[in-house]
């Protein structure tokens, strides 16, 4: 039987044998953004090592993929390539590979990004892959690539065309990160490639840098994690973990503790608390919501004007909620439009107020 890509060539990957040049992101001029002192050699981190370590297990395995990292750079060349190594690739049913392992490139125009194409890993990816895409004309772009969300990167090359300009990127308009600390959601399950997760939905709505903190399964509210998001400098927080406290218990003994350990060292700092994103909640999910909402409430009546709730259970409305998902709980490109739609409206009124 012949592959899809030989009976549909809108299928097929660019990997012809061009002659490219090829860079390596951690030298200069390359701007990256959402990673831990990511000019040191080895796999790229989100945070550092020891923090990982003192957090729980999961964190550490979790803190080396990539969620939220993205390279600016500048360029006029027509084709451009990746040359990536990857570590773990965890094939899943529901997540596609383009996620886990590919890379998404947008370019700016005007101020905004627009996306432009995919670099997407062979089906059998082990260990590193090269590809390239081609980009319609020759001319000077201001160009992102976002790393995958759940696969690690240990060394990343962007091959161009000989002769080919090459420059910094342009900056982002506000330099200060927002910081989302979550779950799998948060860390961009279940979404069809990197950039449409809402968290970088979200850098662009805002204009400015991210730091993405989704711990797939392990985001319980530990004190050296809330210790970690305290000394970090950021414009706002978004608190969004009741779907990994492991019971209601746990979440209502980690959940306010946890925004303390941030207010008492950023007492100015907007934090926005989030709920799961689902329509219709059980008896458990009503307590939970109620947990978190209990510690926004507290809060306000202290007198903290920096605070502000988002209900995960009206995100999905608009769209009846069922075409939301991909298996009743991860969102699809879909529900991450939504999440980032209500999220985005309280971090304006927040960043603005």
């Amino acid at each position: 039987m012949k592959k899809l890509e030989e009976i549909d060539r809108n299928f097929a990957q660019n990997n012809d044998n061009i002659e490219l040049v090829f860079y390596d992101i951690r030298k200069e001029p390359f701007q990256i953004y959402g990673l831990y002192e990511p000019r040191k050699e080895g796999a790229f981190r989100r945070f550092p090592e020891e923090v990982a370590r003192r957090t729980s297990e999961g964190v550490y395995e979790l803190h080396t993929m990539t969620a939220g990292g993205r390279v600016r750079f500048r360029t006029d060349s027509a084709r451009i390539a990746v040359r990536a190594s990857v570590g773990t690739v965890w094939p899943m049913a529901h997540m596609p590979l383009a996620l886990n392992a590919g890379f998404a490139l947008y370019e700016v125009r005007g101020g905004e990004e627009r996306y432009l194409k995919t670099f997407l890993p062979p089906v059998d990816v082990a260990g590193s892959y090269e590809t390239s895409i081609e980009v319609e004309g020759q001319k000077e772009r201001d160009l992102i690539l976002y790393f995958p969300d759940y696969g690690g990167v240990e060394k990343l090359e962007i091959g161009l065309l000989p002769g080919a300009s090459l420059g910094a990127g342009s900056a982002y308009a506000n330099p200060l990160p927002v910081v989302f600390y979550g779950s799998s959601i948060t860390q961009g399950g279940c979404a069809s490639r990197p950039g449409n997760d809402y968290v970088a939905m979200l850098s662009r709505r805002l204009h400015g840098d991210v730091l993405n903190l989704g711990f797939s399964g392990n985001a319980k509210g530990e004190t050296a994690m809330a210790e970690y998001i305290a000394s970090l400098p950021m414009r706002a927080f978004v608190f969004d973990y009741d779907h990994n406290a492991p019971d209601t218990e746990h979440l209502r003994r980690t959940h306010e503790p946890f925004f303390c350990i941030i207010r008492e060292r950023q007492p100015e700092l907007p934090v926005v608390f989030v709920t799961r994103p689902k329509p219709e909640l059980n008896a458990e999910e009503v307590q939970r919501r109620a947990i978190v909402f209990e510690t926004y409430q507290n809060a306000v009546r202290a007198g903290d004007r920096h605070v502000y709730f988002v209900s995960g259970s009206q995100m999905f409305a608009r769209a009846g909620g069922g075409d939301c998902t991909v298996d009743g709980t991860h969102p699809n490109d879909l529900g991450f439009f939504y999440m980032a739609e209500a999220i985005g409206a309280a971090l304006e009124e927040a960043l603005c107020g």
